[in-house]
């Protein structure tokens, strides 16, 4: 069987066990920017622009809201994106009403940033930066392939392949909420962990279609995921009724994947009668290529 199911216990869990590639994935990497102790992020905003899924790269721009946790003015956030140029990415930082452009240095897998321009903000204080990267290369976290059905972009942030993408503190430790916005080739679905905000054509003449999700719950940023692709979208409900069941499998396949989606709701009370109370809005599958594990709540 090249497809494999997986059924998401958590409003936006994603569990990996990549059958090739083990080297990358299979043990979490230190994260510098945690064991620093600087930040405590409490939210993410991420925009990623793919405007052509047959296209090597993609733009991410993230702004983060953390709390000050000690003095230091240089901080420092995880990040390993490969063939980064430079002249590609840009950092600010918001002073009272307005982004200012500030210092920000790439060094391997860390991003510094010097935010000494700011005197007034102090321990405990709320903050936020934005990051902005073109022409971030496909390769380790969003994934491109080739389903029956067509191309396929999906994320695989564990254990510690979310600073792949975005600048981030990448760290078990360190969770937060987010809001994820996806921009796409109209045509295409966006199946992802939150709640779908909204999904609305962009206002250019991209012929894109904007995709927003949010989620509420605070979780680490591995925990972030989202598939693109021709998928078809099927609504059903368990606990009678009570809990909404989102499943997304290839048209192609839907006959093959039928069984699994069909006994979600028999899984969700199992796991009740074991765990106790579901504690999520909703439960969310995805098909996506058996070459590395990846999905969603």
């Amino acid at each position: 069987m090249r497809y494999l199911t997986i059924l998401f216990m958590f409003c936006t869990f994603a569990a990996a066990y990549p059958l090739e590639c083990m080297d990358i994935t299979d043990t979490p990497r230190p994260s510098p920017a945690y064991d620093l102790g600087q930040i405590d992020i409490v939210d993410y905003d991420l925009e990623i622009t793919i405007l052509d899924p047959d296209s090597s790269v993609f733009d991410v721009s993230a702004i983060i809201e953390y709390v000050k946790l000690n003095d230091d003015t240089i901080l420092t956030f995880d990040f390993e994106a490969e063939e980064l140029d430079s002249s590609w990415f840009r950092g600010s930082y918001w002073l009272d009403s307005f982004w200012s452009r500030v210092p920000t240095v790439f060094e391997d897998s860390i991003i510094r940033i010097n935010t000494a321009i700011d005197g007034a903000s102090t321990i405990g204080d709320t903050c936020r930066l934005v990051f902005v990267i073109d022409y971030l290369p496909f390769s380790s976290g969003i994934y491109r392939d080739l389903s029956p059905d067509g191309p396929i972009i999906y994320t695989l942030f564990w254990p510690s392949l979310a600073r792949k993408v975005f600048p981030c503190v990448d760290h078990p430790g360190d969770r937060a909420t987010c809001t994820m916005k996806l921009t796409v080739p109209e045509g295409l679905t966006v199946a992802a962990g939150g709640e779908l905000i909204d999904s609305a054509a962009s206002m250019s003449d991209s012929g894109c279609v904007e995709w927003t999700f949010r989620i509420d719950d605070p979780v680490c940023p591995y925990n972030f995921a989202f598939a693109i692709g021709n998928y078809a979208a099927i609504e059903s409900t368990a606990l009678g009724g009570s809990l909404p069941v989102n499943t997304f499998p290839f048209p192609s396949d839907f006959d093959a994947t039928a069984y699994d989606i069909g006994r979600i709701p028999d899984m969700i009370w199992r796991y009740e009668s074991l765990f106790g109370d579901y504690p999520y809005s909703k439960v969310g599958w995805v098909l996506t290529p058996m070459a590395v594990w990846s999905g969603m709540g």
